[in-house]
């Protein structure tokens, strides 16, 4: 069975800490972080949640207080994410849980902490499984828990449905490639996971039509290969432009697509490859439309995104080709829809909204919440 210590946010140690970038603390909204560092520390780091938000930060995988999990693997050398399963409409895959705490790997699982409408996120470790219920390590301290203390998933939440396949409305899965335990001394990350450099190769030519691309996260990796151990050559600002080299089919169905790599040019003239999920299409289009107008008191109101790597669409329809770009969670959406009040949180409805670039498209209106 999978071993660690139990860490709460709400330890005086690091309540208060900001998380992230901010402005919330790790009390507020640290319960991934937390559980990141629950499962980090059972593979031999010795991290505190506040350590962890410093060090995810420092390779800028958080958009606010919004932790971006895809990248622990790049900050804990041995322990990277594998899947971010969504079952928020959907039975929990259990059977895959059940394999991995089978194997003495721990699974990270979002509930619903509140009996109120809709879904308040927070995340827990599963590490066991007894009878019907799971155990959990719970980053969150209720009065009379405890180190030791065996707390069991649904008897504390089931807000979304008694069962934990009900119970349960995302999954995060890992691969594990450092040994060591909570019982084992803590082994600290080399200086460097990536691969030596490779030797410059020959350089590809750009396409006519080639498809200008920005980053979507702030200190985007790009690397000499296709793959997180490619050698880590430099990072990208927000906003930088660079150009893939790869067709222009190719580069739009790669855009915002996880798992998928894209070999691009920097503005200097440097080749390489960024996650292409960490993307959006920056393309100038034939003609510039006017400025929009900053919106209105009326028009004011805001959402926030509950679901990692939302998809905003220029159209309200899942298409290969209207991807604007993906949102992390907790990324703040400003609403343009009328129709906002009946929408929000509701399935299979879309809802018009403007990001912090002032582009205007549509997102699953069940997967944001005021």
């Amino acid at each position: 069975m999978f071993q660690t210590n139990l860490l709460w946010q709400n330890d005086d140690r690091w309540a208060n800490t900001t998380l992230g970038y901010g402005p919330q603390t790790i009390k507020e909204w640290g319960c991934l972080n937390t559980s990141l560092t629950m499962v980090v520390n059972g593979y031999g780091y010795n991290e505190t949640p506040a350590s962890v938000s410093q060090k995810m930060t420092g390779i800028g995988a958080f958009f606010g207080s919004a932790v971006n999990a895809y990248r622990i693997g790049e900050a804990f050398a041995g322990v990277a994410l594998k899947n971010l399963v969504d079952c928020e409409n959907s039975p929990a895959p259990m059977s895959d849980i059940d394999a991995e705490l089978a194997a003495n790997r721990p699974v990270i699982v979002r509930v619903d902490w509140s009996p109120s409408a809709g879904l308040q996120d927070h995340w827990v470790v599963l590490y066991g499984k007894d009878g019907n219920d799971y155990l959990m390590l719970d980053p969150w301290h209720y009065q009379g828990d405890a180190s030791g203390k065996k707390n069991y998933l649904t008897q504390r939440y089931k807000y979304t449905g008694s069962t934990p396949a009900e119970a349960i409305t995302s999954v995060i899965f890992f691969n594990i490639t450092k040994a060591g335990s909570a019982s084992t001394p803590p082994v600290m990350p080399p200086a460097s996971t990536s691969q030596p450099a490779p030797a410059p190769a020959a350089k590809v030519p750009v396409p006519a039509d080639a498809v200008k691309v920005t980053p979507m996260q702030d200190q985007l990796a790009f690397r000499g290969a296709p793959n997180l151990t490619g050698a880590l050559l430099r990072r990208f600002a927000l906003d930088t432009t660079l150009t893939s080299l790869e067709s222009r089919a190719v580069t739009l169905s790669k855009i915002g697509a996880d798992g998928q790599w894209l070999q691009v040019q920097a503005p200097e003239g440097d080749q390489g490859y960024i996650a292409a999920w960490y993307v959006s299409n920056a393309s100038t289009p034939a003609s510039t439309p006017p400025a929009k107008p900053a919106p209105s008191a009326q028009s004011g109101n805001t959402v926030k995104v509950i679901e990692d790597q939302l998809a905003f669409r220029s159209q309200p329809l899942v298409a290969d080709n209207n991807l604007i770009a993906r949102f992390p969670v907790g990324t703040i959406l400003t609403v343009t829809d009328p129709d906002a009040s009946q929408k929000i949180g509701v399935y299979n409805q879309w809802l018009k909204v403007r990001d912090a670039s002032s582009r205007d498209g549509y997102v699953a209106a069940w997967y944001v919440s005021r």
